[in-house]
């Protein structure tokens, strides 16, 4: 009777076969089921059928196929668990542990490469970068071995993330073209499914980020229209809600307030319909920054506190040196200087214990700019020396530049106006 549309009742047909007591066969509908919800975007559902699905594991003899069908269905649920759960939830590193616990004894290459990816993805937003980018070069190795171009747009897209948050933007950048020069719209569209994201978008997103440190707004720009024009063609979620996201900081770099509250508030009634708990917590703190900018600072200033200690207690801390850099210039702006050095100190702490390097130049600018607000000139000075050179290395020039003019304000108020 339901032969011809069998994915619209497997999740009936997983638990008929669950409850006869046949569960090799409930396994293999609620793999089918979870594939479906997948495909709507239901992703809790697709979760909750591999969960019952790995539940029916231990029922079935021990050896190699039970193992094979326990690497799938580590491997089907790991994606799904980035994207509701956030990066860096401990559901996530232990299913991929157990993957990859798998994959030394069996899984073939595609099995292997997307493990290892899904480990290196949760040691990026932990954030735990030297072991990520030792996870990223092995990515790189696998896929170079392979000639194969599918898993080389990942690849570059993994070790490009590394890189960037290092601070090593010119390398950054040439691994994240790389991604893009590869990028084939129709090729490559089930790597939503197979990783949880299409890799051009995150390609673009970062890149524009890269772009912008290094001095080229307009290419940023650029890039930053291109990932939303991409991820609203492909309408999946989850991409939709990295470009929205993405886009909204870009708007954040360039101080447009306006338009950072419109991409922050769309990717926040995304993250709202799908779960991405993560995704909603980034967009809401930037949200709260533009309100600070646009007439709401009392209220901007609750919503960046609040959302910051709800996305630092979620065990991610990728970012949060540099979201606590904004909240601490936002108070400072709303004329609590010192409440913003404490802030900043904080900030400061957050940069050591992650070393996320590509927004540290930025850092001693906006610490300089708070002592400088409660008239410590001469260590106002002193900040923005050490930004100006940091920035240098990095050549992170938007930020050198930024320095410079803070530096060059202060020293024409004190009458070096040839030096300025």
């Amino acid at each position: 009777l339901r032969a011809s549309q069998l994915d619209s009742v497997s999740d009936q047909l997983a638990t008929h076969y669950a409850r006869a007591g046949q569960p090799a066969q409930a396994i293999v509908y609620y793999r089918r089921a979870a594939a479906v919800a997948h495909r709507l975007s239901a992703l809790q559902v697709a979760i909750a059928h591999l969960n019952q699905a790995l539940a029916l594991l231990p029922l079935l003899p021990e050896g190699p196929e039970r193992a094979g069908l326990e690497l799938a269905l580590q491997v089907a649920i790991g994606p799904l668990l980035l994207t509701t759960k956030g990066y860096a939830a401990p559901e996530v590193e232990q299913a991929f542990n157990r993957a990859w616990e798998i994959c030394q004894q069996m899984g073939d290459i595609p099995q292997r490469f997307q493990v290892l990816w899904g480990l290196g993805r949760f040691y990026l937003v932990q954030p735990n970068l030297a072991r990520g980018l030792e996870a990223g070069q092995q990515l790189l190795e696998i896929a170079q071995r392979a000639e194969e171009p599918s898993l080389l747009v990942e690849a570059y897209n993994s070790v490009g993330a590394y890189s960037f948050h290092r601070g090593a933007l010119v390398a950054a950048r040439r691994y994240l073209e790389e991604g893009i020069a590869l990028y084939d719209r129709v090729e490559h569209r089930n790597h939503a499914l197979i990783y949880g994201q299409d890799p051009g978008v995150v390609c673009l997103t970062r890149v524009a980020w890269t772009l912008w440190c290094l001095g080229y707004p307009d290419q940023a720009q650029a890039r930053v229209q291109a990932a939303l024009d991409l991820a609203r063609d492909l309408a999946h979620p989850y991409s939709q809600v990295v470009a929205l996201t993405y886009a909204a900081a870009h708007y954040q770099f360039s101080g447009q307030a306006a338009a950072c509250r419109t991409q922050a508030e769309a990717a926040m009634m995304v993250a709202q319909q799908h779960g991405f708990t993560l995704w909603l917590l980034m967009a809401t703190f930037l949200r709260g920054w533009a309100r600070t900018w646009l007439g709401e600072m009392q209220a901007g200033l609750l919503e960046m506190e609040q959302y910051l200690a709800l996305y630092r207690r979620s065990g991610a801390e990728l970012g949060a040196a540099y979201y606590a850099a904004l909240l601490a210039d936002a108070q400072g702006r709303a004329g609590q200087p010192d409440r913003g050095l404490t802030t900043m100190a904080e900030a400061f702490t957050l940069l050591e214990r992650t070393a996320d390097r590509w927004c540290e130049a930025e850092l001693h600018r906006l610490y300089g700019e708070l002592l400088h607000q409660t008239g410590a000139d001469s260590a106002a000075e002193a900040a923005w020396q050490t930004a100006i050179q940091i920035a240098r290395q990095q050549k992170a020039h938007l930020w050198e530049l930024r320095t410079t003019l803070s530096l060059s304000r202060l020293w024409q108020a004190q009458g070096k106006g040839a030096d300025a």
